[in-house]
């Protein structure tokens, strides 16, 4: 994948990579990295329950433990 090359010699941000890998419906992927992106501090995650793109990924519960471990209400 290109963003994992460009990564390596300039930062992209892992919730950027995890759009990538939800476009593509790997939602295991989408997941890794959504991880990844919760550990960096995305300010993006905080959104995660009210986008609409993954919504597709509300019911399933690796999703529902990130979004509590990122501290967003129910």
């Amino acid at each position: 994948m290109m963003l994992h090359q460009r990564s390596a010699g300039k930062f992209v941000s892992a919730y950027d990579i995890a759009e990538v890998y939800l476009a593509l419906g790997e939602e295991e992927q989408t997941l890794a990295w959504l991880r990844k992106a919760a550990d960096e501090r995305s300010n993006m995650v905080i959104y995660l329950k009210v986008d609409p793109r993954f919504e597709r990924l509300l019911s399933n519960p690796r999703f529902q433990d990130l979004v509590q471990r990122i501290g967003i209400p129910q």
